[in-house]
């Protein structure tokens, strides 16, 4: 059976351990795959982007694999971002950042590349010409 097949023969919870199974936000929560780690609480991490758009840039993530914002609780999205400002004001003393941006890709015709909810938070300086 190819990979089509095997997924539209899935249940919706069959998808979903699929997914969690392959998430790799969801293997640095589980210590499966090395990360560098700049917050870390009981509901979140934020580690450095792989591939920042400026030096600094984090992704802050719920350690539950939760796909995109709709399906997080009230409570767990406004955590998300007291969690951002604390380290948007770290970025601003410790990297003299002049300004921070925060992302949020919703959906992959939004942008998103990860089926893990993820709030960046990039360092923004004079004329870093980022276009976001």
């Amino acid at each position: 059976m190819d990979a089509k097949a095997k997924l539209d023969s899935m249940t919706p919870e069959e998808i979903e351990t699929f997914t969690k199974e392959n998430c790799v936000f969801c293997k640095i929560v589980q210590n499966k795959i090395s990360s560098n780690i700049v917050y870390k609480d009981d509901d979140f991490l934020g580690i450095l982007d792989i591939k920042p758009a400026t030096n600094g840039h984090v992704l802050l993530f719920p350690r539950e694999h939760i796909t995109i914002t709709p399906q997080l609780s009230d409570e767990v999205f406004a955590q998300m971002f007291i969690v951002a400002k604390k380290i948007s004001n770290s970025i601003l003393k410790g990297m003299k950042a002049q300004g921070t941006s925060l992302l949020i890709a919703n959906g992959i015709s939004a942008g998103q590349k990860c089926q893990h909810v993820l709030l960046h938070i990039i360092p923004r300086y004079k004329n870093d010409e980022l276009e976001l």
